[in-house]
């Protein structure tokens, strides 16, 4: 009897509803198992922070929206509370969002729209490199 592999769980968060499905159906075709999340445009970290501590995925991808000085603020918590989930990141205005962070930022950083072999790149990149601090 042939054993199965578990799949990577990855939580796809965004405000917005098409995105999640496209990023949960390219990553389920890419061996993942993805699991969708829409927050509101204005969210709190802490209810992504429950949704994350009760799913426990492998990586997240996640989208910090307008305005980015707040959305990365809730983020940094966000991060905090999670520490051992890497992140994917995604943004509308990469160049806005790269003056608001700076350059000491360690989770890759994708402007929207993304490219979905890029991303699914991002995903197993941010995995390899869990795996091998792990180790």
């Amino acid at each position: 009897m042939a054993h199965s592999v578990a799949r990577p769980v990855v939580a796809c968060i965004d405000s917005n509803v098409d995105i999640t499905r496209l990023l949960a159906d390219v990553l389920h075709l890419e061996g993942f198992r993805a699991v969708p999340h829409v927050t509101p445009v204005r969210w709190e970290a802490s209810s992504v922070v429950d949704f994350l501590s009760m799913l426990r995925p492998d990586a997240c991808i996640f989208s910090v929206s307008l305005p980015y000085t707040e959305s990365w603020k809730e983020f940094r918590t966000l991060r905090t509370a999670v520490s051992s989930v890497p992140f994917v990141i995604t943004a509308t205005n990469l160049c806005a969002l790269r003056d608001v962070v700076g350059a000491a930022q360690g989770d890759p950083i994708l402007g929207k729209p993304f490219n979905l072999d890029e991303l699914c790149q991002a995903v197993r990149g941010v995995l390899d490199r869990r795996e091998s601090s792990a180790a």
